[in-house]
């Protein structure tokens, strides 16, 4: 695979990044940027058409008039026809038809960009939960999915996918309690953060080997006060702060997190407990004004 060299490109390093992203979904050509003073005339065609590639994703996002953003959905360049999508001045029923449509695209990159999408119609989302990974992810990852086509995913061979379905809100329970045994800690997490998780759930991936996962335990509205009692006692001080954040996390526990030998444990308990104490005294205050 050819590299190209992106030297002195934009005003500034994400000008840079963005040009190496599109050229290299729209051309398949890995880039790197380099300092400016690097010759970059060796490969002028290829950095002509990222530069107006470039440009054209700016107006993708820009447009305004319908008539040009059905233009750019022709666009030759799939990051353009992907990024006009996201764009926040479609009319919202001429955007499904035109995710409808896109949803055939040549390009995976348009097609994610439609399962991205919040407006994508439920048998579109359905229809793209059987293509390639990077699109089933997006579709995993969508709130509008449905629970049904969620738990087909649930138990696709991409761990990427099924951390998409972990983290949905609308994955089912029964789904989400068979991902907290998954083999992969990154879906355990996704799980663990889920707050349609249940508090048994939450309990058994509190015990996980993996803290990432323990710590999102700690962190879920769901942590019963056990289990929390128990995370104040981990040996990873993220997990600590977790429970030290957690609104639901006893004032008993917090006294306690308040002394952790962590200082940012210890410093985040104590901002906790003081804000409660702030809030109770003005419903307090608003009660008396009250009466």
């Amino acid at each position: 695979m050819p590299e190209i060299i992106i030297a002195g490109i934009g005003n500034t390093s994400k000008q840079q990044e963005a040009m190496a992203e599109a050229i290299k979904d729209n051309f398949g050509i890995s880039s790197r940027i380099t300092a400016p003073e690097v010759d970059k005339r060796e490969q002028p065609d290829i950095l002509e058409q990222g530069q107006e590639c470039q440009k054209q994703i700016v107006a993708a996002l820009e447009a305004t008039e319908v008539d040009e953003l059905l233009s750019l959905t022709e666009n030759k360049y799939p990051s353009v026809r992907s990024t006009v999508l996201r764009n926040e001045n479609w009319p919202v029923n001429m955007l499904r038809d035109v995710l409808t449509k896109m949803a055939s695209d040549d390009s995976w990159i348009v097609r994610k960009g439609v399962a991205e999408s919040r407006h994508a119609p439920t048998d579109v989302l359905a229809r793209l939960a059987t293509d390639c990974p990077s699109v089933r992810e997006a579709v995993a990852k969508n709130d509008g999915t449905l629970p049904d086509v969620l738990a087909m995913l649930s138990e696709d061979e991409k761990k990427w996918v099924r951390n998409g379905v972990a983290g949905n809100k609308n994955t089912p329970p029964g789904c989400l309690a068979v991902l907290a045994e998954d083999e992969e800690y990154i879906v355990r997490a996704g799980v663990a953060q889920n707050p349609r998780t249940d508090p048994d759930v939450i309990a058994f991936l509190a015990e996980d080997e993996n803290s990432l996962v323990r710590e999102f335990a700690a962190a879920n509205l769901k942590a019963s006060p056990e289990v929390l009692s128990k995370l104040t006692n981990d040996e990873a001080p993220e997990v600590r702060w977790r429970v030290a954040e957690n609104p639901n996390a006893p004032e008993e526990l917090l006294k306690n997190l308040a002394k952790d030998e962590d200082e940012f444990v210890a410093s985040s308990a104590k901002e906790n407990i003081k804000e409660r104490r702030d809030s109770s005294e003005r419903a307090s205050g608003r009660v008396l004004s009250r009466s």
